[in-house]
């Protein structure tokens, strides 16, 4: 619109010169040559004036997560990663449905957690609940350069921290509760002590520089997934419907919805929801079920696990309503996470919000 407005300006502009060289020159003919000079002259000067500008080149700054457009100024944070709590009693959770990316994996027993990683956040209201650490999550934030942020952690985790010095921030240091954390009373009075943790992106952009952590991403970060350039349906199987166990407690289903090419997300029988934005289902673009070894770790009361996450393994990757077989491969824990069609050709994601669940069993489309 802009570019035909000046266009028809330039033109419009353009004829009444024309006009006016016409008769101009018509009355030059008897004039002397210095004279006819400066007409000239002058009607070079109007044309260079009204000579259409090219418009400035729009650059498009790009969340390096999901690949969704951000505002100039916003383009090096660093993200966060955050442990969320996903018991039933700790929901609706709050700020959930404003993350990037999702990581879900077995927790201990019958129970499952949520690695919510966030890119821009720091308007985000309120987030949580948070809960404690376990080690195998860290492989998966580490090549985000993501800042880790817990509350508490599993006895596997702290040998994990100690030995790789990891940089995390834990609410069960003093300083870093009293700096990012508060208990919403409600929730522990209802819900109870261990499911009452929040925090919100203000105190998160504001406490991390103040704890000595950055908040810009490393200069050699490259983006975590790669993107298609424009959408693009997979060829696979019919997806209108994803199920997946983790437990007979846990078995989230991702419902497709043709009109916008998105999935929303529902668990304990209902809508998975974000009370901090007026109850909010929670929406993505992608899905990406990676299928891998789970094993409990003997001895532990808890009845915690160990979750592979290295190697190789198959899964799908689920987008626009179809399901395509894939296979996943990571070098090390700080090595991405590399994704592949069956015939071993790069796997290219369409821009927007993916969910990541990782387990042992099956998913099931419908």
């Amino acid at each position: 619109m802009r570019t035909n407005k000046i266009l028809n300006n330039y033109l419009l502009k353009l004829f009444l010169i024309t006009i006016y060289t016409f008769v101009i020159l018509t009355g030059l003919l008897g004039c002397s040559d210095t004279k006819s000079d400066e007409v000239i002259n002058n009607i070079d000067e109007a044309l260079e004036e009204v000579s259409p500008s090219s418009p400035e080149p729009v650059v498009l700054y790009r969340n390096p997560v999901s690949n969704l457009p951000v505002a100039e100024g916003k383009q090096r944070i660093r993200p966060i990663a955050i442990m969320i709590n996903n018991r039933k009693v700790a929901t609706p959770q709050e700020g959930i449905s404003r993350a990037d990316i999702w990581f879900e994996m077995p927790a201990e027993a019958e129970v499952n957690r949520i690695m919510a990683v966030f890119y821009d956040y720091a308007d985000i209201k309120t987030i949580g609940t948070v809960r404690s650490a376990r080690d195998y999550f860290v492989d998966f934030a580490l090549p985000l350069d993501a800042l880790y942020i817990h509350y508490g952690g599993s006895p596997q985790f702290y040998i994990l921290d100690k030995k790789i010095n990891l940089d995390d921030l834990d609410g069960i240091n003093g300083r870093v509760h009293n700096t990012l954390f508060w208990r919403d009373q409600y929730r522990k009075k209802n819900a109870g002590y261990e499911h009452s943790v929040l925090t919100s992106g203000e105190k998160l952009w504001n406490g991390i520089p103040a704890l000595g952590r950055r908040n810009e991403i490393n200069e050699d970060y490259k983006p975590y997934f790669n993107f298609n350039e424009e959408d693009v349906t997979p060829a696979g199987t019919a997806a209108s419907t994803v199920k997946i166990k983790y437990s007979s407690y846990i078995s989230p289903v991702f419902k497709y919805n043709a009109e916008n090419k998105m999935y929303l997300r529902e668990q304990y029988g209902a809508p998975h929801i974000d009370s901090a934005y007026n109850n909010e289902q929670i929406t993505v673009k992608n899905i990406l079920v990676l299928k891998t070894k789970v094993t409990p770790i003997s001895g532990d009361t808890e009845g915690r696990v160990k979750v592979t996450t290295t190697g190789e393994g198959n899964g799908f990757y689920i987008s626009n309503g179809k399901a395509l077989e894939i296979i996943w491969r990571k070098k090390s824990r700080e090595d991405k996470l590399e994704l592949f069609d069956k015939n071993n050709n790069p796997l290219y994601l369409n821009t927007g919000k993916t969910w990541v669940s990782i387990l042992s069993s099956e998913p099931v489309f419908e």
